[in-house]
């Protein structure tokens, strides 16, 4: 399975799902903490989680399609 990033922040209970969901599915992930970087607060802020394909595809936001 292609890696994944996974948009995040702690203490995320949605966060935790997705990443529990895609890693049951077989990817790999990659996660980034938006909080550790302004950019991608002020680009994602609490629309997260978001899970993005290496080519730029987002896969899922907030939840994980069945």
């Amino acid at each position: 399975m292609p890696e994944v990033i996974l948009y995040t922040r702690p203490r995320c209970g949605l966060c935790e799902k997705m990443r529990r969901e895609l890693i049951k599915r077989g990817y790999q992930l990659r996660e980034i903490n938006i909080d550790s970087d302004v950019k991608l607060k002020q680009t994602y802020g609490a629309d997260i989680p978001v899970a993005v394909l290496a080519d730029g595809t987002v896969l899922a936001k907030h939840r994980l399609e069945s």
